[in-house]
């Protein structure tokens, strides 16, 4: 039975995100299954996913305390406490393969000790560089792990094709491809009280290829054409100063909010909202697609990046350069019930496509398949 040794270092950088979501799944999972053995330990982690699968000994809290650099003290003690376990068994070499969680110049070392199969999300700091603090040293260290690796696992078809753009020499039978899935039907929704009876929704960051305020400032005419129709977007942290400056500028005060919401209350978000836009320039994957869709939430999006192959016949897709398309989409599924109701049972269907059961299945193969 094959023995996989993962490293900590995604838990002790994330409280929430898609790479630590993808790595919980795929640890709790393999777990549970006797075709590989799985050498894993969290001593304490901030991560709420870890704490939610029970993946962590310890759930710390302590990011949360409001102590000038206390948190950035907290992921370093945990990082600490956690680096002995995998330093452990990095020194006696006792697996198979090393399975690294992020690129970090830790891995590196070590990928070129031991047989090292890594995960490869996006290519972003390669096509984007000039949005990253330090994308030099990423792609430098993701590179190093890209040509130390046995395997490469790509979290989409689209990323598999940006590895081998930039990377030709790679051989493309070295990578393979395990889509990512949703979890938030693991969730019960709970209900949030908005001040608008219609809403649309937006998750996560806003930044520079996210594109949002592009986005904010096509549906603006509609939002304020529209009494009870409002705009919230969830997580990506409180508005900044551009940010609140377009907002205030439209006349939008009252109509976009900023919220940080648990899984639970996202899940309900997502039930009742006439739709997810998601602008973005580029991504991996882009898991709130997916967890829209199990919602039965529309979704519209550019037609670039890995979009097309995670949205299927269900994405409401544009072309980039023409966003009016957005707004001539929100204007149907608010008024038109059955091309609303022909959407949601594409969305609902497409959702069916990607599980994280088949993540896992998938990953284990190409585990035993080295």
């Amino acid at each position: 039975m094959k023995r996989v040794l993962f490293d900590s270092t995604i838990f002790d950088l994330q409280i929430f995100g898609g790479v630590s979501r993808y790595f919980t799944e795929l640890i709790s999972r393999a777990k549970k299954n006797n075709l590989v053995t799985i050498l894993f330990k969290l001593v304490v982690s901030n991560n709420e996913y870890a704490k939610h699968s029970n993946l962590t000994t310890i759930k710390s809290n302590l990011h949360h305390v409001k102590i000038k650099g206390f948190k950035r003290l907290s992921w370093k003690v945990n990082s600490f406490l956690n680096s002995f376990y995998t330093n452990y068994h990095l020194r006696r070499g006792d697996f198979d393969f090393y399975h690294p969680t992020y690129y970090s110049k830790k891995s590196v070392r070590y990928s070129k000790k031991h047989k090292t199969i890594l995960t490869v999300y996006d290519m972003i700091h390669e096509k984007f560089p000039t949005l990253f603090e330090k994308a030099d040293e990423v792609i430098d260290i993701k590179k190093q792990l890209i040509f130390n690796s046995v395997a490469i696992i790509a979290i989409s078809e689209n990323t598999k094709r940006d590895i081998l753009f930039f990377y030709p020499e790679i051989s493309e039978n070295k990578i393979k491809v395990t889509h990512l899935a949703s979890s938030i039907n693991e969730y019960k929704p709970q209900p949030i009280v908005l001040p608008f009876n219609k809403h649309i929704v937006f998750v996560g960051n806003r930044d520079g290829y996210k594109n949002f305020l592009p986005m904010l400032k096509t549906i603006a005419p509609m939002l304020l054409s529209t009494s009870d129709l409002g705009l919230i977007c969830v997580g990506g942290g409180e508005f900044k100063n551009d940010e609140q400056v377009a907002i205030n500028t439209a006349g939008l005060q009252n109509k976009v909010l900023q919220k940080n919401l648990s899984d639970e209350q996202l899940k309900s978000v997502y039930t009742r909202a006439i739709a997810l836009l998601f602008p973005s320039e580029y991504e991996g994957f882009g898991i709130p697609v997916i967890e829209a869709f199990e919602c039965g939430c529309p979704v519209i999006l550019p037609e670039l990046s890995s979009f097309p192959e995670i949205g299927g016949d269900a994405g409401l897709f544009y072309e980039k350069e023409n966003m009016t398309k957005i707004t001539e989409y929100l204007e149907k599924l608010l008024t038109d019930g059955s091309y609303r109701e022909s959407i949601v049972s594409k969305s609902k269907n497409q959702a069916t496509q990607f599980s994280w059961e088949k993540m896992k299945n998938e990953t284990i193969e190409i585990y035993n398949s080295i």
